[in-house]
């Protein structure tokens, strides 16, 4: 989960207890366990960190702080905010804190995208407290419970909503695509119950994540207009090919590719070598990782019988991250691409996962990612906290998504010689394909 981010410092420590109902003062077997945690987790860095200097941070004196601070937190989530604060200030987007689980589960009816610098509604509901309360799919959200939700900010809130420290409701000042404003507070759906997530297990911390990322969970959506085009959604670089070698046989029958990256959040290494590698007839540096002791090199070698040598439109938004991001610049730096949508999100450092167990017979779970290595591309340049800029920007607007319009694919359909408007462009993947740009 990416969380480039220029918001001051200790605001973690402040969006745990916002808009939050006073609980108790933290137990001392709470706090001797945030402390055991601070230290495991500044272990973990002192260890694996990509960068030894962490950035010019002087970490033995930030975690003196910090752990001094746990000693006078007011709430259990203000010692998860001051662990999660710890790691927050050495600002990279792949090196975080995943706190314990909670046994309940929380739904708050909706979900919200990026589009240019504002968020906006993607989806509610239905039967929601939101949809009750008149959020509907388009409308900008100015606010969430004061804090202004942006591109800057939305990954620490939705770290801070669906992870540190989930809430029963929130308070959200809201634009319509018409311009009229109202606020409303949102109550989420709360079912208590015994399931805790095991943190060892990858696949159900993401089921936490998914629901508000909506990572799609097929890799292969597409469309063929004649030999002309093929219009291919890549919704993500899991780990083996997943098709990529029939997807491409494919795509080489046809005059163009529309290889459409958004919302794709990256994946495997080996995933990106497989599919650039059926655009290039020998092998091309696509980057150097930068580890802690070493420089790797990332090289695309040829995959098949023949490079794709048609009209290549590659599509990126602002939820395009990572390895996405990786291939979407390696295509355009190679002269072999044209890049439509809007700026990518600049989140492409790589991280390894560590599971902690702290506490007795009834101890907690917890894991921290630590960013282990960093990428430049062949230009020189880092696309961390950067991203990907296309060469045609197209940002659609509340009201596109509330419409159902998809500005972004009619565009590189137009560069593709196929005339769609935005309406037409939003369908092309079929009724089963229900996500806006």
């Amino acid at each position: 989960m990416g969380r480039p981010c220029s918001l001051p410092l200790a605001v973690l420590v402040l969006l745990v207890t916002v808009r939050t109902a006073a609980g108790q003062a933290p137990t001392g077997e709470q706090i001797s366990r945030a402390h055991t945690m601070l230290a495991q987790v500044r272990d973990d860095l002192r260890k694996y960190y990509y960068d030894s200097t962490f950035g010019g941070v002087d970490l033995d004196g930030r975690f003196r702080r910090v752990d001094s601070a746990l000693d006078r937190a007011a709430s259990p989530a203000e010692l998860f905010g001051h662990i999660a604060q710890f790691l927050f200030d050495l600002h990279d987007s792949h090196t975080e804190f995943l706190p314990p689980e909670r046994a309940a589960n929380i739904d708050y009816g909706w979900g919200w995208t990026v589009l240019g610098d504002k968020c906006y509604v993607r989806w509610v509901r239905k039967d929601s407290d939101a949809q009750r309360k008149g959020i509907e799919v388009g409308d900008e959200i100015v606010s969430l419970d004061g804090m202004t939700l942006n591109r800057q900010s939305r990954d620490l809130v939705g770290y801070v909503y669906y992870w540190l420290n989930p809430r029963p409701g929130m308070h959200l000042q809201v634009r319509k695509p018409g311009g009229t404003s109202f606020e409303a507070d949102i109550l989420a759906k709360v079912t208590p119950g015994e399931r805790v997530y095991d943190y060892s297990n990858a696949l159900s911390r993401q089921l936490i994540y998914n629901e508000y990322q909506l990572s799609s969970s097929q890799v292969h959506w597409w469309r063929e207009f004649g030999d002309t085009a093929l219009v291919w959604h890549f919704s993500g670089f899991h780990s083996g090919d997943h098709g990529i070698d029939d997807m491409m046989d494919k795509a080489r029958a046809h005059k163009a590719l529309i290889l459409d990256l958004r919302n794709n959040p990256g994946g495997a290494e080996t995933t990106i070598l497989r599919l650039l590698g059926h655009f290039v007839d020998h092998p091309e540096r696509i980057a150097f990782v930068h580890h802690r002791d070493k420089t790797d090199t990332l090289i695309a070698r040829p995959v098949g019988k023949a490079p794709f040598h048609g009209t290549l439109i590659v599509l990126i938004n602002a939820n395009s991250a990572s390895a996405s991001e990786i291939t979407s610049r390696f295509l355009q730096l190679q002269g072999l691409s044209t890049t439509v949508g809007d700026r990518s999100e600049g989140a492409v450092m790589g991280s390894r996962e560590f599971v902690h167990y702290v506490g007795g017979d009834k101890g907690l779970v917890y894991a921290v990612t630590v960013t282990v290595q960093d990428l430049t591309m062949d230009d020189g340049n880092r696309l961390e906290n950067a991203g990907v800029e296309p060469e045609f920007i197209v940002v659609p607007t509340g009201a596109d998504l509330a419409a159902k319009r998809d500005p972004q694919m009619a565009k590189a359909l137009a560069l593709a010689g196929i005339q769609l408007d935005p309406v037409q462009a939003a369908k092309i993947y079929g009724n089963d394909f229900a996500r806006a740009p």
